[in-house]
């Protein structure tokens, strides 16, 4: 996958494109680090936990991105616990949405430690 510019309003729309937890390596280094998007789209995929921990640890020194859509994914409370810790370190990302994921209290609460 391979983006020559971002849209003019600094939005990548990637949702519903089925995409996986090696696509989100791949989106992450495309979309975060090389156009610096301020706006990422990432519903209705197949991205777990796994590809969550990757995309925190890029988002830990990120300062492009202030909104992410990852609703209707397959994260669980230990992808909230890897979001928490770049949300530590982080301060650019100001929405986050997170809907329709297998996240129950104990994962919100998570998040919710670090607001």
């Amino acid at each position: 996958m391979r983006l020559a510019k971002l849209p003019s309003d600094d939005t990548v729309y990637l949702q519903d494109k089925k995409l996986t937890d090696y696509d989100i390596r791949i989106v992450v280094q495309e979309v975060i680090s090389n156009l610096k998007c301020s706006r990422l789209v990432l519903d209705c995929n197949k991205i777990t936990d796994k590809g969550v921990e990757h995309f925190g640890r890029v988002l830990q020194s990120n300062t492009s991105l202030t909104v992410l859509f990852m609703n209707n994914n397959q994260i669980s409370n230990r992808g909230t616990n890897y979001i928490t810790q770049a949300l530590y370190t982080n301060r650019t990302l100001t929405e986050l949405h997170l809907r329709g994921n297998q996240i129950t209290d104990e994962g919100a609460l998570f998040i919710a430690q670090v607001l």
